[in-house]
Protein backbone atom coordinates (compact mmCIF):
# COMPACT_ATOMS: atom_id res chain seq x y z
CA UNK A 1 0.00 0.00 0.00
CA UNK A 2 1.04 3.63 -0.42
CA UNK A 3 0.88 4.48 3.28
CA UNK A 4 3.62 1.43 3.62
CA UNK A 5 5.52 2.46 0.87
CA UNK A 6 6.00 6.40 1.40
CA UNK A 7 5.84 6.21 5.39
CA UNK A 8 8.82 8.55 5.95
CA UNK A 9 12.49 6.58 6.45
CA UNK A 10 13.98 9.90 8.36
CA UNK A 11 12.84 12.62 9.91
CA UNK A 12 13.77 14.92 7.45
CA UNK A 13 10.64 13.09 4.95
CA UNK A 14 8.31 13.53 7.89
CA UNK A 15 5.56 15.63 7.09
CA UNK A 16 4.23 18.57 9.18
CA UNK A 17 4.83 18.96 12.79
CA UNK A 18 7.30 20.83 13.43
CA UNK A 19 7.17 21.86 16.94
CA UNK A 20 6.02 18.29 17.96
CA UNK A 21 8.66 17.04 16.17
CA UNK A 22 11.12 19.81 18.53
CA UNK A 23 9.43 18.77 21.37
CA UNK A 24 10.28 15.00 21.00
CA UNK A 25 14.15 15.60 19.65
CA UNK A 26 14.17 17.58 23.31
CA UNK A 27 12.60 14.93 24.81
CA UNK A 28 14.44 11.78 23.60
CA UNK A 29 17.71 14.06 24.20
CA UNK A 30 17.12 14.20 28.12
CA UNK A 31 15.58 10.84 28.67
CA UNK A 32 16.12 8.79 31.55
CA UNK A 33 15.08 5.21 32.47
CA UNK A 34 11.60 5.36 33.86
CA UNK A 35 10.77 8.14 31.66
CA UNK A 36 7.73 7.35 28.64
CA UNK A 37 5.73 9.73 26.74
CA UNK A 38 2.32 10.10 24.88
CA UNK A 39 1.90 11.34 21.58
CA UNK A 40 -2.14 12.28 21.43
CA UNK A 41 -4.06 13.73 18.57
CA UNK A 42 -6.17 12.71 15.53
CA UNK A 43 -6.21 9.58 13.30
CA UNK A 44 -3.81 9.61 10.39
CA UNK A 45 -1.80 12.54 11.34
CA UNK A 46 1.93 11.21 11.51
CA UNK A 47 2.08 10.00 15.30
CA UNK A 48 3.32 6.46 14.56
CA UNK A 49 5.65 7.42 11.76
CA UNK A 50 7.68 9.93 13.45
CA UNK A 51 8.48 6.96 15.84
CA UNK A 52 9.49 4.79 12.64
CA UNK A 53 11.38 7.38 10.81
CA UNK A 54 13.81 8.18 14.18
CA UNK A 55 14.03 4.04 14.91
CA UNK A 56 15.21 4.10 11.33
CA UNK A 57 16.89 6.77 11.01
CA UNK A 58 18.61 6.00 14.83
CA UNK A 59 19.01 2.11 13.70
CA UNK A 60 17.30 1.53 16.76
CA UNK A 61 14.96 -1.89 17.21
CA UNK A 62 11.54 -0.69 17.44
CA UNK A 63 9.25 -2.93 19.41
CA UNK A 64 5.71 -1.89 18.26
CA UNK A 65 2.61 -3.40 20.51
CA UNK A 66 -1.24 -2.57 20.05
CA UNK A 67 -1.99 -1.61 23.88
CA UNK A 68 -5.80 -2.50 23.02
CA UNK A 69 -4.98 -5.81 22.11
CA UNK A 70 -3.17 -6.71 25.77
CA UNK A 71 -5.72 -5.41 27.60
CA UNK A 72 -5.18 -6.74 30.89
CA UNK A 73 -2.28 -6.90 33.49
CA UNK A 74 -1.25 -10.41 32.68
CA UNK A 75 -1.62 -9.70 29.12
CA UNK A 76 1.15 -7.09 29.49
CA UNK A 77 3.45 -9.08 31.70
CA UNK A 78 3.73 -12.29 29.44
CA UNK A 79 3.86 -10.20 26.12
CA UNK A 80 6.34 -7.32 27.22
CA UNK A 81 7.89 -7.86 30.47
CA UNK A 82 11.05 -9.90 28.99
CA UNK A 83 11.50 -7.46 26.08
CA UNK A 84 12.14 -4.34 27.69
CA UNK A 85 14.67 -6.09 30.12
CA UNK A 86 16.36 -8.22 27.52
CA UNK A 87 18.93 -6.93 25.63
CA UNK A 88 18.65 -5.66 21.88
CA UNK A 89 19.88 -7.85 19.37
CA UNK A 90 23.03 -6.70 17.64
CA UNK A 91 23.52 -4.48 20.57
CA UNK A 92 21.26 -1.82 19.22
CA UNK A 93 19.46 0.36 20.95
CA UNK A 94 15.57 0.10 22.08
CA UNK A 95 12.30 2.36 21.48
CA UNK A 96 8.80 0.59 22.12
CA UNK A 97 5.67 2.03 20.72
CA UNK A 98 2.37 0.95 22.56
CA UNK A 99 -0.81 2.00 19.58
CA UNK A 100 -3.47 2.55 20.93
CA UNK A 101 -3.15 3.24 24.69
CA UNK A 102 -6.97 4.79 25.09
CA UNK A 103 -8.12 0.78 24.89
CA UNK A 104 -6.10 -0.83 27.45
CA UNK A 105 -7.88 -1.88 30.78
CA UNK A 106 -8.06 0.30 33.83
CA UNK A 107 -7.41 0.01 37.52
CA UNK A 108 -10.55 -0.71 38.32
CA UNK A 109 -11.05 -3.96 35.67
CA UNK A 110 -7.94 -5.83 34.82
CA UNK A 111 -5.21 -3.47 36.38
CA UNK A 112 -3.64 -2.99 32.68
CA UNK A 113 -2.79 1.17 33.49
CA UNK A 114 -1.32 -0.08 37.02
CA UNK A 115 0.98 -2.59 34.83
CA UNK A 116 1.93 -0.21 32.02
CA UNK A 117 3.15 2.33 34.91
CA UNK A 118 5.12 -0.74 36.56
CA UNK A 119 6.67 -1.37 32.87
CA UNK A 120 7.44 2.22 32.35
CA UNK A 121 9.29 2.16 35.72
CA UNK A 122 11.48 -0.80 35.06
CA UNK A 123 12.38 -0.50 31.68
CA UNK A 124 15.41 0.28 30.22
CA UNK A 125 14.66 1.85 27.20
CA UNK A 126 12.10 5.14 25.74
CA UNK A 127 8.56 3.69 25.63
CA UNK A 128 6.19 5.96 23.23
CA UNK A 129 2.49 5.79 24.03
CA UNK A 130 0.01 6.70 21.24
CA UNK A 131 -3.41 8.01 21.74
CA UNK A 132 -6.30 9.55 20.08
CA UNK A 133 -7.63 11.27 23.38
CA UNK A 134 -5.62 10.13 26.08
CA UNK A 135 -7.58 12.40 28.79
CA UNK A 136 -10.16 9.36 29.91
CA UNK A 137 -10.73 8.63 33.28
CA UNK A 138 -8.82 5.48 33.48
CA UNK A 139 -5.82 6.60 32.33
CA UNK A 140 -5.63 9.43 35.22
CA UNK A 141 -2.87 7.99 36.84
CA UNK A 142 -0.74 6.97 34.04
CA UNK A 143 -0.82 10.83 32.39
CA UNK A 144 0.88 11.58 36.10
CA UNK A 145 3.80 9.58 35.42
CA UNK A 146 4.53 10.54 31.63
CA UNK A 147 4.85 13.75 29.33
CA UNK A 148 3.13 14.66 26.83
CA UNK A 149 3.27 15.92 22.76
CA UNK A 150 -0.19 16.86 21.17
CA UNK A 151 -0.23 16.48 17.25
CA UNK A 152 -2.94 18.69 15.33
CA UNK A 153 -4.68 17.90 12.06
CA UNK A 154 -2.04 18.49 9.59
CA UNK A 155 -2.56 21.19 7.07
CA UNK A 156 -4.56 20.85 3.46
CA UNK A 157 -0.64 22.24 2.06
CA UNK A 158 0.66 19.54 3.59
CA UNK A 159 -0.95 17.15 2.67
CA UNK A 160 -1.53 18.85 -1.11
CA UNK A 161 2.21 18.61 -0.94
CA UNK A 162 2.90 14.50 -0.17
CA UNK A 163 0.12 13.89 -2.62
CA UNK A 164 1.58 15.92 -5.44
CA UNK A 165 5.19 14.08 -4.45
CA UNK A 166 3.72 10.72 -4.24
CA UNK A 167 1.43 11.08 -7.43
CA UNK A 168 4.55 11.96 -9.29
CA UNK A 169 6.54 9.31 -7.79
CA UNK A 170 4.18 6.90 -8.72
CA UNK A 171 3.47 8.25 -12.25
CA UNK A 172 -0.27 8.82 -11.48
CA UNK A 173 -1.81 11.97 -13.77
CA UNK A 174 -4.32 13.43 -11.70
CA UNK A 175 -4.64 17.29 -12.31
CA UNK A 176 -4.22 19.62 -9.03
CA UNK A 177 -7.87 20.39 -8.70
CA UNK A 178 -8.49 16.66 -7.91
CA UNK A 179 -5.41 16.53 -5.96
CA UNK A 180 -6.75 19.80 -3.90
CA UNK A 181 -10.13 17.74 -3.66
CA UNK A 182 -8.90 14.66 -1.81
CA UNK A 183 -6.71 17.15 0.80
CA UNK A 184 -9.55 19.17 1.53
CA UNK A 185 -11.75 15.71 1.85
CA UNK A 186 -8.89 14.59 4.41
CA UNK A 187 -9.41 16.91 7.33
CA UNK A 188 -6.10 16.30 8.19
CA UNK A 189 -5.93 12.70 7.71
CA UNK A 190 -2.95 12.10 5.58
CA UNK A 191 -3.75 8.42 5.81
CA UNK A 192 -6.81 9.03 4.65
CA UNK A 193 -5.54 11.35 1.95
CA UNK A 194 -3.28 8.89 0.68
CA UNK A 195 -5.79 5.62 0.74
CA UNK A 196 -7.90 7.94 -1.65
CA UNK A 197 -4.97 8.82 -4.00
CA UNK A 198 -4.37 4.71 -4.35
CA UNK A 199 -8.05 4.15 -4.80
CA UNK A 200 -8.31 6.88 -7.52
CA UNK A 201 -5.15 6.11 -9.20
CA UNK A 202 -6.75 2.19 -9.45
CA UNK A 203 -9.46 3.32 -10.93
CA UNK A 204 -7.46 5.12 -13.82
CA UNK A 205 -5.59 1.76 -14.75
CA UNK A 206 -6.34 0.73 -18.10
Amino acid sequence: MLTEKYRPKKLSDYVGHKESVEEFNDWIKNWKPGKAIIFHGPAGVGKTSLIYAFALENGLDLIETNASDLRSSKELNETITSSVSQKSLFKRGKIFLFDEIDGISGYEDKGGVGEMIRIIQDTQYPIVLIANDPYSKKLYELRKKVDMIRFKKLTVWDVIKKLQSIASAEKIFLNSEYIHTIARKSEGDLRSAINDLEIISSSLKP
